[in-house]
């Protein structure tokens, strides 16, 4: 118990179970939407828990964004501690992804600045942005992933190793399934609120799992 009360006081595990239950309100405002959910009474009934799934999802997500104010200036720490890093594929991707991320919660911020309505902020144009450099954060991680991949490839003349070593293989599903996130938000494929719920909700288990087993997180 006593494990648990020290994540619930951490912001990012608060932060990283927001957003679970968030995606997973999506997947299931979805789910019912196609009437792929059964047990409920009627089409007024169903519309209504709907309404409610919707309205969390969009609670939650303001949630979020107020816990992640001023993680825009810890990411750009991050970023000035990877510059050590000796590896020059790592000390790229890294340091690079992080400044990325700061510039992605840096608008974020913004947003939320609008979205409480303390200024008049484009919401289309700055969360286009933002996405844009979420995305980016994301795919130069799965750069990072595939190099390393890469190398236990190279040593062992297969992906055994790569798959024997949990962090790397969480930390691969974990960007995967969050990039299917921004591309679908800047409209470069097509997927239903569902599966963007799906995939939001198994990376958010992930990223929980990582916290609560440090072990589990890539190095470096």
């Amino acid at each position: 118990m006593e494990k648990v009360l020290i994540l619930i006081r951490q912001t990012a595990f608060r932060d990283k179970l927001f957003r679970l239950v968030q995606y997973a309100s999506r997947l299931l405002a979805h789910l019912l939407e196609v009437k792929r959910l059964g047990g409920l009474d009627g089409l007024r009934a169903r519309q209504e828990l709907i309404v409610k799934l919707t309205r969390l999802e969009l609670h939650l997500s303001t949630a979020r964004k107020l816990l992640r104010l001023g993680n825009s200036a810890d990411s750009i720490y991050a970023a000035l501690r990877s510059l050590h890093i000796k590896n020059d594929v790592h000390r790229f991707t890294i340091t690079m992804s992080r400044i990325a991320s700061a510039i992605f919660l840096l608008i974020d911020h913004w947003l939320w600045v609008g979205r409480v309505g303390l200024a008049q902020v484009d919401k289309t144009k700055w969360s286009s942005i933002s996405n844009r450099f979420w995305l980016l954060s994301i795919l130069l991680g799965l750069t990072r992933d595939a190099y390393d991949i890469s190398n236990y490839c190279q040593a062992s003349g297969g992906l055994s190793r790569a798959l024997r070593d949990r962090p790397l293989l969480l930390d691969t599903a974990k960007n995967i399934c969050d990039l299917f996130l921004p591309v679908v938000s800047l409209n470069y494929v097509r997927l239903s609120p569902g599966a963007q719920g799906f995939f939001g909700l198994i990376s958010s288990a992930l990223a929980l799992a990582v916290i609560a087993k440090p072990s589990l997180k890539l190095m470096p």
